[in-house]
């Protein structure tokens, strides 16, 4: 295992067992296999164990500070409180072609990949398992800033607010991607995405989606932009519920 990955490559490497921290630093990352990938290239590696770290906690990558990760997977579970993520706890990089299957849970920003994207990027990517937690929880991504495309998330996933199938939070772009997943929350439950500020494109959802307000299922809450993408899943709640969008002052168009 590595600590900090600093401009340095990582190919074909593995690692497996148990890695914990009890550090409450925000700054701190914990991975399986490197804790940050400081614009680092990690590929065709994997991590198989268990996680756990307050923040920024990742099945194989604590945190990936603009660095790129491809082809590469992770197995297990992860637990964090913050940034907790089945491949990567917070992603400011590129990932591509990589996978998780992880029991991951946490507090906010928790996915079944990615906890936190911060303007990073996802591609041809997906994450299956089940993702808990309390606040911006996702299949994929608990929180997205950055871009999403060509990927998918099948798991279960369970929180109080801001809870989507795909990502529980979007401010960025989700283009070309899916959920598969049951997605069950309180406030702001989507079958993609839970409360979406960003745009979205050519991607639907097809899971079973409760909650009790701001239920929708694609979206719990849209306030951008929704373009040829749909919904066929069952939706339940009990106020503000929609086939499509629960909520919102976003546009819907073909």
């Amino acid at each position: 295992r590595v600590g900090d990955n600093v401009n340095g490559t990582i190919s074909a490497s593995y690692a497996t067992g148990r890695v914990s921290s009890s550090s409450f630093s925000s700054n701190s990352a914990i991975g399986g296999l490197v804790g940050d990938n400081d614009k680092g290239t990690i590929s065709a590696s994997y991590a198989t164990g268990v996680v756990s770290a307050v923040s920024n906690a990742g099945g194989l990558v604590g945190h990936n500070d603009g660095g790129t990760i491809g082809t590469s997977y992770a197995t297990g579970m992860v637990s964090g409180t913050s940034n907790v993520g089945g491949l990567v706890g917070s992603n400011s990089g590129k990932i591509s072609n990589s996978y998780a299957m992880s029991v991951v849970s946490g507090t906010s920003n928790v996915g079944g990949l990615v906890g936190l994207n911060a303007h990073g990027t996802i591609s041809g990517s997906y994450a299956k398992g089940t993702v808990w937690g309390s606040n911006a929880v996702g299949g994929l991504a608990g929180s997205n800033a950055g871009m999403v495309s060509g990927s998918y998330a099948t798991g279960t996933v369970s929180g109080s607010s801001n809870v989507g199938g795909l990502g529980g939070v979007s401010s960025g772009m989700i283009s070309r991607s899916y959920a598969t997943g049951t997605v069950s929350g309180f406030v702001g439950a989507g079958g993609l995405v839970g409360s979406s500020s960003g745009t979205i494109s050519d991607s639907y959802a097809t899971g079973t989606v409760s909650g009790s307000n701001d239920v929708g299922g694609l979206a719990g809450s849209n306030a951008s932009l929704v373009s040829s993408s749909y919904a066929t899943g069952t939706v339940s709640g009990t106020s503000n519920v929609g086939g499509l969008a629960g909520s919102g002052s976003g546009t819907i168009s073909d």
